[in-house]
Formats: C-alpha cells, structure tokens, sequence
C-alpha cells in the first residue's frame, strides 16, 4: 500500500498588527517517512512602527533652520529619518490653534510631505488649545461651558472633520489622558462623562474610516493596568499607548517590557511607546532651560552621551522586535533643536534631546531605528 507522507505547517501573519494562524497542508505524494525532506518556511515579521514626533517642524524650518544629514550634508529632515529607517511621523494637533506648527492647516501641509516620502502618519489629537498632558486638559474657548450632549456633538463633528482632512493611519484620541479629557467636563472624576467623550470620538472615527487604528494614550507605567482594564475598559481602540521618559516614569527599560505584557495580556490589545528621548549631552546650545540636565535623572547604564543616546535607543527598538506585546516605539522631540541660535531665550527646551546634534548633523541614535 502507498504512504501518503502530509506535512502540516503553521503559519502565524501578523496583519493590521493581530496575530491570524494559517494551516496549509502540502501533499507530497508517494513516499517513504525516510524520505521526507524538510521544509524551510520564512515567517514573516510583525509590522513595527518605528516613529519620530516632529510636531515643531513647520516652526523650525520657516526660520531658516538647515537640517543635514549624518555625513554633514543639508537634506530634508523627513528624508533624513526615512533613509535611517523611520516609517511614521507623528504630529500634535491643537484646536483653532494659532500656533503654526499645530493648526490644522499646517498639519495637513505636514502630512502631505510626509506622505510624499511614504511615511506612515499617526495624529495625536490634543482636544484643546495648547498642551495637553495629565496636569494639563484645557477645554477649546468655544467649547467651554457647553452641557454634555452639545460638547459630545462637538467632539464627534470635530474628530470626524479631522480624520477626513488628515486621513491618518493612527490616531490617538486625546493625549496622555491619565485624568481625563476637556476639563472640568470630561475630567476622570466625571467618569461617565470621560467614557462618553472617548467613546464618541471613538465612534466618529469607525464611521469616518474604516483603516484608521486607534490609540489610547497613557502617561507613564505606574498606574496603567489600572487604567486601561477599568477606566477605559471595553472601549472600541485598537491599541495601547504608552509615554516612558526616565526622568519621570522610572528608570527600567524591563519595566516597560513586564507592563506591556500585562496590558496585552489583559486587554488584548497590543502596545507602542508614543513617546520617548534620551539626551545626547547634559550641555545647552541657547538659554532656554532644558528638561533634562542631570545624570540623576537618567539610566546609568546609558551615559548622556551620543553613544549612550544610541544604545538606548538600540535597546528600546530591540525589545521591541523581541517583545510580542510591543509593536512600535516613537522618539518624541526628534527635531526640536536650538533653532533661534544659542542666545535666545524662547528656543528649544529639548534641543539636548533631539536626534540632530548642536550644528544640525543627525545623531547615531537615528540609525537605531534601522
């Protein structure tokens, strides 16, 4: 009687980042067991986003600011990054904001060059006028005052006008939304409020497309668990947020591997660093006062030098190819360098943290992305 020799195999595809497990049996006729020669299959690997924040960029460059390349040499910054591996561009979006960099109009301008260099586009939507963080979620002037109902239609009709301008592949609504959102209103001690704005502005953006993921943005490790398996808990968002910097959030990259796999583990949705940086020196290049300007505020295993700005970085994008739970890292502040010259007082509080160095030159940390 003929054997008929059947070898299964397993597949596992990541697509739009959720695991699908595919069986195909090969049939391969008459044989004897010994004769069944292996067979090689190539996995393909998960989609890793691997991002830079260049919100200030429209600033920048209407100053004059000349961005180069690693070998010295002028380039756009956008190309820059893309050359060294980055496939996202990440950029804040304020309400009627007169800021030139944040406007909807600059945004749009933004994401058509980033577009045009094959960028991927990930907005986070702030819902205010100026900064919004866990101590800061100012509600729009125009917004300010308007019962429940009127501020969620606001909400919705706005999230929608700018999913259809923007058309992003990600989008975070809100932005570190630890306590909540459009303050005193949609405040995390207005529960039912803060559930009701997200799930509305959630729901604007299913309706307005269909390919759009959506992130939930949360400040920092301490607390997390907490947040996404009750606060925002059976909500319709596609992907777990997360912002880690030493100076605030702990100084263990371990941690930030432990934690992702206890928020896939019990949310079922996968994890990004949002935001992230790691300063290149403790020096300053004008006179506005840096965030970040003391080793004891870092990691002592990565000196506050170029070398130990790459390797964080190096460590953070390995952990992330290694880590299931992790699918994409995003430098915050890359291009925000001293670009009012080293005697202004209004420039650039991260200019030690960008990823180009005090002339302009991309730092080694870029190539991490690589």
């Amino acid at each position: 009687m003929e054997t008929r020799c059947i070898t299964a195999i397993t597949l596992l595809i990541y697509r739009n980042f959720f695991p699908v497990i595919l069986f195909v049996s090969i049939v391969l006729g008459s044989c004897k067991d010994d004769s069944v020669a292996p067979i090689t299959v190539t996995l393909p690997q998960k989609p890793i986003i691997k991002g830079v924040d260049v919100s200030f960029l429209p600033d920048i460059l209407a100053e004059g600011y000349s961005y180069k390349n690693d070998k010295g040499i002028a380039e756009h910054p956008l190309l820059t990054l893309k050359n060294n591996g980055i496939n996202t561009i990440r950029l804040r979006l304020w309400h009627d904001a007169d800021s030139t960099s944040s406007s909807l109009i600059a945004v749009k301008n933004l994401v058509n060059v980033a577009r045009s260099y094959g960028l991927q586009v990930c907005i986070s939507v702030h819902y205010s006028n100026t900064w919004a963080d866990p101590g800061h979620q100012t509600t729009p002037k125009p917004w300010q005052q308007l019962p429940i109902k009127i501020l969620v239609d606001s909400v919705v009709n706005y999230t929608k006008l700018v999913v259809q301008t923007l058309q992003p592949d990600y989008i975070q609504i809100g932005n570190e939304i630890n306590n909540g959102i459009l303050w005193p209103t949609g405040s995390s001690s207005a529960l039912s409020n803060f559930r009701l704005l997200l799930g509305d502005a959630i729901y604007a953006v299913r309706q307005t497309s269909k390919s759009t993921k959506i992130m939930l943005h949360y400040a920092g490790l301490d607390g997390a668990q907490y947040f996404f398996n009750n606060t925002v808990s059976n909500l319709d968002y596609d992907m777990v947020a997360l912002s880690y910097y030493p100076i605030w959030h702990g100084k263990s990259l371990e941690a930030i591997q432990v934690v992702s796999q206890q928020l896939k583990a019990s949310t079922g949705k996968p994890v990004c660093i949002t935001e992230t940086s790691y300063p290149f020196t403790l020096g300053w290049n004008d006179y506005t006062n840096n965030v970040v300007g003391d080793s004891n505020q870092l990691i002592k295993a990565f000196a506050p030098t170029t070398e130990g700005q790459a390797k964080y970085m190096q460590e953070l994008i390995k952990m992330v190819k290694d880590e299931s739970s992790l699918v994409g890292c995003i430098y915050w502040g890359a291009e925000w360098v001293s670009y009012r010259g080293n005697t202004a007082t209004n420039g650039s509080t991260w200019e030690n943290q960008a990823l180009w160095d005090f002339n302009g030159v991309a730092l080694p940390a870029m190539k991490a992305f690589k």
